[in-house]
């Protein structure tokens, strides 16, 4: 299998070769769905030291909403809303926009998806199977105790 086999393959389960701009909701199973959802969070995910707090970014709004809307099909029960960066930060999770300047100067809106609170990440540990021995160990290991 050559670097084209792979990517016509990957492209009918809607993983696209530019993420960042164009966003198609991946086909794939619910059996899956939790270990697609810790691939993400592998690479474009932030877990704090503390296991307090988690954050996914993404360029694409659509992209955040996506992956809200499986936390809770997965079974999340944290509360929350969607707010805007000076908001209370009160709730246990939130999706935001934020203005930032690209690496060439543009100006971009980043998206965050934010869980605060251990009880709620140890919960995306456990819906993610964080425990799974393929994921990013640096990330996920602090909620193995």
């Amino acid at each position: 299998m050559n670097g084209t086999d792979l990517s016509d393959k990957l492209l009918k389960f809607g993983v696209t070769p530019d993420k960042r701009y164009g966003w198609t909701r991946p086909q794939i199973t619910d059996s899956m769905l939790p270990h697609f959802l810790r691939g993400w969070y592998d690479g474009d995910g932030y877990i704090g030291k503390d296991g307090a707090h988690m954050v996914l970014t993404n360029i694409n709004e659509e992209a955040i909403r996506y992956f809200e809307e499986m936390i809770r099909y997965l079974g999340y029960s944290g509360s929350g809303h969607v707010r805007d960066w000076t908001g209370s930060g009160l709730s246990r999770i939130y999706m935001n926009k934020r203005h930032t300047i690209g690496k060439r100067g543009k100006h971009k809106d980043v998206w965050r998806h934010s869980i605060a609170g251990r009880v709620n990440c140890k919960q995306i540990y456990n819906l993610l199977k964080g425990d799974s021995i393929l994921r990013l160990d640096r990330k996920w290991s602090l909620f193995d105790h």
